[in-house]
């Protein structure tokens, strides 16, 4: 039978990946309700970015800015029935490079 230091070793990298993740999910836990996907990427120097899609959710008006991560760099609305873009509606979203 292992010894508890041997199941410790060997559960340490599961237990890494996972916290790493939780701030991802933090950041992108308000877009479930909307259907939209959150994906980190890295970036060159500046540490991570998030990647948001939200194609084809038959949305009329984007998510509000505070529903999306702070260092959103992508937002892809495609396919949507989205008509009107209201001023300030990505306010805040200073990563924000592609819409």
């Amino acid at each position: 039978m292992p010894s508890r230091a041997r199941v410790l070793l060997a559960l340490l990298p599961a237990l890494l990946l996972a916290l790493a993740l939780v701030p991802l999910a933090r950041a992108c836990q308000g877009l479930t309700a909307s259907g939209c996907n959150c994906a980190e990427e890295r970036a060159k120097g500046s540490g991570s970015r998030r990647r948001v899609s939200c194609t084809g959710r038959e949305l009329t008006e984007p998510p509000g800015a505070s529903a999306l991560p702070n260092k959103t760099s992508s937002l892809n609305l495609s396919n949507n029935r989205i008509r009107v873009l209201r001023n300030g509606s990505f306010a805040g979203l200073y990563s924000l490079e592609k819409l």
